[in-house]
């Protein structure tokens, strides 16, 4: 890294965060996603700043939802900063409504789409602003909906997924902290009008629930992030166990995968479920609509032989002899003719 960065906190720590990573033994590209905004912004003039002499090729990111009428006029910011910079910018655009029913999620799923598409095209990893405030929301929110360790655990600083690795180097870093780094920076930006309107869950989350907690036990974010990085050290270590376990009961067989009915049933409850997803998202790519009373069914009424087989979203599980086996569904009359 640059001698220079360690003149200022924020630089330096976020050049600790992209050292400590690894990721650039990995690849030599990243792609900024900048909505414009004070933490995008920020990350963009912080990795632009940080990363040149390390020979990284940074690319901008910004996907226009057309949703608002001045999108088309953020979407010009971004580019300009961009170019300030001396950065390749990459527009997109869609148009999604935003009155329609899930918005948020329609819009997230359309960001992580072209992002990923932007970052393939340039064998690059994709860098994303989230910050600690975010990290909190996202916890609060797993939780009120009754997520597990996995999801408690919150956003990892690194993860992989389609094909593309995802970077967050600003999750202990707060918004407040970034803004001042772009006021002393001179830097102005934008303030999305739809952050406040509170008909979206994470607006709510973000302007109520969060500073409520805040008066009710001052330092509530720094907590909830910092519970979120232990839960997610020990996921990875559960994670671990479970590639063990897996590796154990596999068994080979005609299916896309069958574990071993007696070894599962050994296995502690919350082991016993993690190695059933594990197979359930080898088999279906995923583990999308899967939840906590399907992988029961399979433990409980599957494996103990009360039922011969049970259809989940996208796979079926059934016993035969001393075999779980799991196909996905559309291979059904195949797999019963054999």
């Amino acid at each position: 890294m640059r001698q220079e960065v360690s003149e200022d906190p924020v630089r330096a720590r976020i050049a600790r965060v992209l050292a400590g990573c690894g990721l650039f033994d990995r690849c030599r590209a990243l792609v900024v996603a900048c909505s414009g905004g004070g933490d995008s912004l920020a990350l963009l003039r912080l990795l632009a700043s940080i990363l040149p002499t390390e020979g990284i090729r940074l690319t901008v990111a910004h996907l226009d939802h057309g949703a608002r009428p001045e999108s088309g006029d953020e979407a010009a910011f971004v580019a300009r900063q961009a170019e300030a910079l001396g950065l390749a910018c990459v527009i997109g655009r869609c148009v999604l409504d935003p009155q329609q029913p899930g918005f948020e999620e329609r819009a997230r799923r359309a960001r992580r789409a072209f992002l990923a598409r932007v970052a393939r095209a340039r064998t690059a990893a994709v860098a994303l602003g989230h910050t600690l405030e975010d990290q909190a929301e996202t916890v609060l929110m797993n939780l009120a909906r009754g997520a597990g360790r996995r999801g408690l655990s919150g956003m990892a600083p690194l993860t992989r997924a389609e094909g593309v690795w995802w970077l967050r180097p600003l999750l202990d870093e707060r918004r407040e902290t970034l803004r001042a780094y772009l006021r002393c920076e001179g830097v102005e930006w934008l303030e999305d009008a739809s952050n406040r309107q509170l008909r979206f869950t994470r607006n709510r989350v973000r302007a109520l629930v969060l500073p409520a907690l805040e008066q009710a036990v001052p330092g509530a974010s720094v907590n909830i992030a910092r519970a979120a990085a232990i839960l997610r050290q020990e996921e990875e270590w559960l994670e671990r166990l479970t590639d063990e376990q897996f590796e154990r009961l596999r068994r080979p067989a005609p299916a896309p995968c069958a574990l071993a009915a007696d070894g599962l049933a050994e296995l502690p409850p919350a082991l016993a479920r993690r190695v059933i997803r594990r197979a359930i998202a080898l088999v279906r790519g995923d583990l999308g609509g899967i939840s906590l009373a399907h992988v029961d069914a399979v433990l409980e009424r599957v494996l103990t032989g009360i039922e011969p087989a049970r259809d989940l979203p996208g796979v079926r599980v059934r016993r035969r002899g001393g075999t779980l086996l799991l196909h996905k569904l559309q291979a059904r009359r195949q797999v019963e003719g054999e």
